[in-house]
């Protein structure tokens, strides 16, 4: 049992993000098989239908015990004793919420492959025949029969990650993007912060009030005149000791109140005493332009938008599609 929990992350982690893995096998090389699945699928174990695709027991199971298993490597089997912050749930309950929801996200997202024109290719069931391989060359005959695995059930897990990745692929590979080195440009500074606020235990802000305010301006305008005449460094390190005083970050990156400031800097500049609703700060600009970091945060903003615009499509796509989930058998899947 040990070895199966091995082996079921590496294989199955193309469905933990939002934009991993999905397809459909619609017009494809599986069609027929999966079709046929489909026909000798035992109505006891549907759990739920999305449109003409559907979820069994046996699929709930290997999606569920693969992010088990990770988030156990990952945080220990204690984990599932916690509650998630910010929530009345506990991290056993939370996950299988949200492994729902990228199920859902596969499935529906499958559904509108043939609508596209989006196939798996003869490389693409390559691969799946691989996969699969693969998965029950790593796995004793017994582990395969506990969790009623086969291979028409792998094909059909990896066939839809697969498809559904390519269906992201293609409606988002040439959208549109404003990102540009210019509006993503990321700087090098030194920078000094003056908090406005401590934490409580739940690590909640607790803002001060008007006499500790008063006082916190007060050394923050200290620390300014030191610095903007002197050795920036030194005085960030003893007025702010225990803090990050090196930072690279662009405008997005930037309380929106400095941010403009900020980016104006030149080399060797040092800001005024900057504030904004949280802190009192003071910027010193090392760097104006670090190449390696704003090529990455126009990569960054250019999948994200890609992102935002194809969850646009698929909140779409959800609405009208007929979806069914019989409660009852999903709680009931124990992984």
């Amino acid at each position: 049992m040990k070895k199966s929990i091995k082996i079921l992350i590496p294989i199955l982690i193309i469905i933990v993000g939002f934009t991993a893995g999905i397809f459909l096998y619609r017009k494809t090389g599986i069609k027929d098989m999966v079709e046929k699945n489909r026909a000798e699928e035992n109505d006891r174990d549907i759990i739920a239908t999305f449109g003409n695709r559907t979820l069994t027991i046996q699929e709930a199971k290997v999606y569920l015990t693969s992010v088990k298993n990770q988030t156990e490597l990952i945080y220990g089997r204690e984990v599932w004793d916690y509650k998630a912050e910010g929530t009345d749930k506990n991290y056993k309950e939370l996950m299988k919420s949200n492994m729902l929801e990228k199920i859902k996200y596969i499935k529906v997202v499958c559904e509108h492959a043939g609508e596209y024109d989006v196939t798996l290719s003869t490389e693409d069931m390559a691969d799946v025949s691989a996969y699969v391989s693969d998965f029950f060359a790593g796995i004793s005959e017994s582990t395969a029969n506990e969790y009623k695995l086969n291979t028409e059930l792998l094909t059909k897990i990896y066939s839809e990650n697969i498809l559904a990745n390519k269906v992201y692929s293609k409606i988002t590979l040439n959208h549109d993007s404003g990102a540009n080195e210019t509006n993503c440009r990321q700087g090098d500074f030194l920078c000094m912060s003056f908090k406005k606020y401590k934490t409580d235990e739940d690590n909640n802000p607790v803002y001060l009030d008007e006499n500790d305010l008063a006082e916190l301006k007060k050394n923050a305008e200290s620390a300014y005149n030191a610095a903007k005449n002197g050795d920036f460094r030194a005085v960030a390190t003893a007025y702010c000791a225990g803090e990050e005083i090196e930072l690279t970050a662009g405008k997005d990156e930037l309380p929106a109140e400095i941010a403009d400031s900020v980016m104006m800097l030149s080399v060797g500049e040092t800001s005024s005493l900057l504030e904004s609703r949280d802190a009192y700060y003071v910027f010193k600009c090392v760097n104006y332009k670090n190449e390696d970091a704003t090529k990455t945060a126009v990569q960054k903003k250019i999948n994200q938008e890609r992102e935002d615009y194809f969850r646009s499509i698929y909140e779409g796509w959800y609405k009208k599609t007929d979806i069914s989930i019989d409660t009852e058998k999903w709680d009931s899947v124990s992984y």
